[in-house]
């Protein structure tokens, strides 16, 4: 989970630049884009961009629920899970008390968590920046396991049965650190997170941000996730509901809310340089809630998030004043490739808006993809072949026996999208009739694969 997070929003390559686009055509570019996705079945959300302090482009899109085969649409209210973008709000918080000299970031967890294995060798100021050494958990099921804790107690217990984290001078991105930062915020102030976060937010012009422990609730405007299938979208049902805070995901918003945080939280209305200095990345990609999330020369801050069928990332860009959300309960086009379209327009970079709509190949494009790709470094590989006439993609790992098939479908005759991971297949530099190489996309990352003899 780790490694797609860093490079999920992470673009630092060089590109060219085009003549300047008017605003009003930046609109109707950002326009196209989001009306093919949705039209596509590609993506459901919501986008929200601010440009100078106010709201530079708005839209929203899909559906929000659909009990009872009642589809109800997604509009301005709608609430969607952000994921790991709460930790961006638990350091702010955090950094608030630490303001207000109700906690020191030099000082062990201790006198918080006094039966936690490693409290006293562990500081505030590590939690924050992801290089405690506590144990690590970051996939899905080492959270669930933590969710289905009912008491603290019970959660100090299930923590302090496993191994912890022996090289605390490296990041490790690890949920736990921000857990346990949530449960800090309430020890410290005597009051809950969502109480906690209302008192500090209360001057922002939007301030629709809370923390949920139960299903989400239709009747309060908070959407639930969708999966593809059949090319009709399907509700997912969560079955998590847990009584402690989560200060490491498990925060509601939409995206016009968290581009005014934003906003001020880098104007200083809401923390003092300072401490907005301390939570900025300093010779890595992730400070104190904040990771690098650099556009070409375009210098940004912000976190992306992932939790249960929902997908997010939020970023500003200090010099530029530009704040970019974009939230979905739906997701099958990648997300970074999304946000880079958006950047594009945003930036003035070369772009032409892509359909989206998905194509038939015929024989002559599959047997153009035909053969076995290899990546020696990385020791993956690509195999595309057919069965019973029809395109099958395989990657392999390592000398592995076992060959995983991937589900695809062609958006171009060279371009393939795996619906369920997000991952794109790049066929490219066509030599005697077959491509030489593969490139596989899995949310920003890149890996390109060369053909293979056997």
């Amino acid at each position: 989970m780790m490694r797609i997070i860093l490079l999920l929003y992470i673009l630092l390559s060089a590109g060219l630049c085009c003549s300047q686009l008017s605003d009003q055509a930046k609109i109707q570019k950002l326009d196209s884009l989001f009306n093919a996705l949705g039209k596509n079945n590609m993506s459901m959300g919501s986008i929200s961009i601010y440009k100078n302090g106010k709201e530079f482009y708005s839209k929203t899109y899909g559906i929000s629920n659909d009990r009872n085969h009642q589809k109800v649409a997604a509009d301005g209210k709608t609430l969607y899970r952000i994921g790991s973008v709460s930790k961006v709000f638990t350091a702010f918080l955090i950094m608030k008390l630490a303001e207000e000299k109700k906690l020191d970031l030099k000082n062990d967890i201790s006198v918080f968590f006094p039966e936690l294995k490693q409290a006293k060798q562990t500081s505030i100021s590590q939690l924050l920046a992801h290089k405690s050494g506590l144990p690590v958990y970051h996939r899905v099921d080492d959270l669930e396991k933590l969710r289905r804790s009912r008491t603290e107690a019970e959660f100090i217990a299930t923590i302090n049965k496993r191994e912890g984290n022996m090289d605390t001078s490296k990041f490790r991105y690890n949920n736990l650190n921000y857990t346990l930062l949530g449960l800090i915020v309430e020890k410290v102030s005597g009051q809950s997170y969502n109480d906690v976060l209302a008192y500090y937010l209360k001057e922002l012009p939007e301030h629709a941000v809370y923390g949920t422990y139960h299903i989400l609730d239709a009747q309060k405007h908070e959407a639930n996730s969708f999966h593809l299938e059949d090319e009709a979208w399907k509700e997912d049902y969560e079955i998590t509901e847990s009584p402690l805070s989560d200060g490491s995901g498990f925060l509601l918003s939409n995206a016009r809310t968290l581009n005014e945080f934003m906003t001020h939280l880098f104007d200083y209305s809401l923390l003092s340089k300072e401490s907005l200095d301390a939570m900025l990345p300093k010779s890595g990609m992730f400070g104190y809630g904040l990771m690098k999330s650099n556009f070409y020369e375009h210098k940004g801050f912000g976190h992306t998030g992932r939790i249960e069928g929902f997908t997010g990332a939020c970023t500003y860009f200090p010099a530029e004043q530009i704040g970019v959300t974009f939230l979905q309960n739906g997701t099958v086009y990648p997300l970074n490739d999304i946000m880079v379209f958006v950047g594009d327009i945003l930036f003035d970079k070369p772009l032409i808006v892509p359909g989206f709509s998905k194509i038939t190949l015929g024989e002559n494009d599959i047997a153009k993809m035909q053969g076995r790709y290899a990546n020696k470094e990385e020791a993956y590989t690509v195999i595309a072949d057919t069965k019973k006439h029809r395109l099958r993609i395989r990657i392999v790992k390592g000398h592995s026996p076992l060959k995983m098939i991937i589900p695809t479908l062609a958006l171009e005759k060279n371009r393939l999208l795996n619906p369920s991971q997000g991952i794109i297949f790049d066929f490219n530099s066509l030599q005697d009739a077959q491509y030489k190489y593969c490139e596989m996309k899995v949310n920003g990352a890149k890996l390109k694969l060369e053909r293979v003899t056997k």
